[in-house]
């Protein structure tokens, strides 16, 4: 009875080795789980510097005087946002008077014209009588006459009821000029100069013919962005006549009276 048992062992190892190759075949055929992979991390942090992809360079239009300024530095802008305001340099009437030529027009270069022309424009003076003598041609004898600039003097003239008076403008040793201020005097009348305007027997400093006095010459620099008056246009001292640039402005900027400048 026990070598049955015995007998059926020994089968078992001899089969064993024939078993094996089979099942490693199976074993190698079975799919394969890849190992875990670790989990990202929830948050990914870098560290750096953000710079601007692109630097621009905003230059002005043209030369002028920065009337309004509103930005700061490091302040976000938009595209066509306005950065400063540009107010050109203005050229005034010198003197009152009548306009009586401009040869200036917009986008003209002020040196060109008045290298052709003298000035921008020329004013003829509403005060524009003046007579030039000396005091050697008076009536004053005996006395030391002492004219300041400024100071008021009176005429008479040749013809009937022609008087007026005027003021003392310039003098150099016995020389002195005075402007007509009012009265009747023509241009060309030979007048009496006195310095009492009781006209007093003693008191003429001077005798002269009236001349007519240059037109002033209104000049500028730079470029005339544009212009205020026409000829034959009466103007006072210190009216607008010309607004100015300096160098050469584009042309979209002529003909305009406030000039901004805007990120392009």
């Amino acid at each position: 009875m026990r070598k049955t048992p015995c007998l059926m062992l020994v089968l078992l190892l001899l089969l064993l080795p024939m078993t094996l190759p089979a099942f490693a075949t199976d074993a190698a055929a079975l799919p394969r789980t890849a190992p875990p992979v670790a989990a990202p991390s929830a948050a990914l942090i870098l560290t750096g510097k953000v710079e601007a992809s692109e630097s621009l360079t905003i230059p002005a239009p043209f030369g002028g005087i920065v009337d309004d300024f509103t930005v700061t530095s490091g302040l976000r802008v938009a595209a066509g946002e306005v950065l400063f305001t540009l107010r050109p340099v203005r050229v005034y009437a010198p003197a009152d008077g009548t306009v009586g030529g401009i040869f200036a027009e917009p986008g003209d270069l002020a040196a060109y014209v008045q290298s052709q022309y003298g000035a921008l424009c020329f004013i003829e003076r509403t005060r524009g009588l003046i007579v030039t003598t000396t005091t050697t041609t008076g009536q004053g004898a005996g006395r030391d006459i002492d004219l300041t600039i400024g100071q008021r003097v009176y005429l008479t003239a040749s013809g009937p009821g022609h008087a007026g008076e005027g003021r003392v403008i310039a003098r150099a040793g016995d020389q002195f000029t005075v402007e007509i201020l009012g009265g009747n005097t023509r241009e060309r009348d030979t007048v009496q100069i006195y310095d009492d305007p009781g006209l007093a027997s003693g008191a003429r400093i001077g005798r002269g013919t009236v001349e007519r006095k240059a037109p002033v010459a209104v000049t500028g620099d730079g470029s005339v962005l544009r212009v205020y008056v026409s000829e034959g246009d009466s103007v006072a001292r210190g009216d607008l006549l010309f607004e100015m640039a300096t160098g050469k402005p584009p042309l979209e900027t002529v003909n305009k009276t406030v000039y901004s400048g805007k990120i392009i």
